[in-house]
């Protein structure tokens, strides 16, 4: 029965040693699911090699159930005095085929959590295979739609440029449709108000709409910078007016917003020679229904 012991001992130490090795030997492989498809081989043969592993410690289990069953046999319909002995064996038995098992359900958790995959290796690693060319595949097509949309979004711009001294609700329409087509898809502006109650006051650091001031100007692109965005309440396609000591110099239309701070193209001055200045003040404007 010592013997039996002894040599179920062994192997599961055996086992233990060998499966941390090969946890060891596949950290590098399981990186990421590109890594995977590239060293697809390297993973299947270590994966391999822990499911033998594994197969060891069942054996063990299974050996160590097979001398229970033995032993319990032979007490079966004695009362001889003799069989105390198998008595106290059956019940070492019992308690060590239990810690074999916590062990081997424990090493097999250990050994499936770093990502060797002991049952049905092949088939965990397609599945993973797959889910990676899935997400690749989804990757592309999100970047084609975008791409599709930054030049839809240009031709509009270049249009409204072209009678952006005059009045044409049509390519204006246009051009804030795109604009908004463009933050849904690209994410530009995560458009929000993050005004929380019904006194219309945003959260303390927070600039409203009033607040906002030019503090960088593209003067062969025509687009201010602002130092207000989406959290102060600022859309895409917001038109706004700047000012210059109370007095109106231009107005301009939100194109790209982000948390704290915006873009917007200036549609037009009210008086020859005008520029955009730092520090100028912008405002939403009121579009009335005769602009439209």
């Amino acid at each position: 029965m010592k013997a039996v012991h002894h040599h179920l001992a062994l192997r599961f130490s055996a086992a233990c040693a060998g499966a941390w090795l090969v946890c060891a030997m596949g950290l590098g492989c399981l990186v990421g699911a590109e890594g995977e498809v590239a060293t697809g081989d390297q993973g299947r043969r270590e994966s391999t090699g822990s499911d033998l592993l594994v197969e060891e410690l069942q054996f063990a289990v299974e050996t160590a159930h097979r001398r229970i069953e033995a032993l319990e046999k032979q007490l079966e319909g004695s009362d001889q005095p003799g069989n105390r002995g198998v008595a106290a064996s059956l019940a070492a038995a019992n308690r060590e085929a239990e810690q074999y098992r916590v062990r081997y359900r424990d090493l097999l958790v250990r050994v499936e959590s770093l990502g060797l995959a002991t049952i049905r290796s092949d088939r965990a690693l397609e599945d993973r295979m797959i889910k990676a060319v899935r997400e690749r595949q989804h990757y592309v097509e999100s970047t084609q739609e975008s791409q599709e949309q930054i030049m839809r979004l240009s031709e509009a711009v270049v249009d409204y440029l072209k009678v952006s001294t005059g009045s044409n609700p049509e390519v204006r329409l246009r051009l804030e449709s795109e604009l908004r087509r463009a933050d849904e898809v690209l994410g530009l502006g995560q458009v929000r108000r993050v005004a929380v109650d019904g006194s219309g006051a945003f959260p303390e650091g927070t600039a409203n709409l009033g607040d906002g001031h030019v503090v960088g100007f593209k003067a062969e692109l025509k687009l201010a910078v602002i130092d207000i965005g989406s959290r102060s309440g600022v859309k895409v396609g917001m038109p706004l007016n700047i000012v210059r000591k109370d007095r109106l110099v231009g107005t301009a239309l939100v194109v790209d917003v982000r948390d704290t701070v915006s873009g917007a193209l200036v549609q037009e001055y009210f008086r020859e020679g005008d520029r955009v200045e730092i520090r100028d003040r912008v405002e939403p404007r009121t579009i009335a229904t005769s602009d439209l």
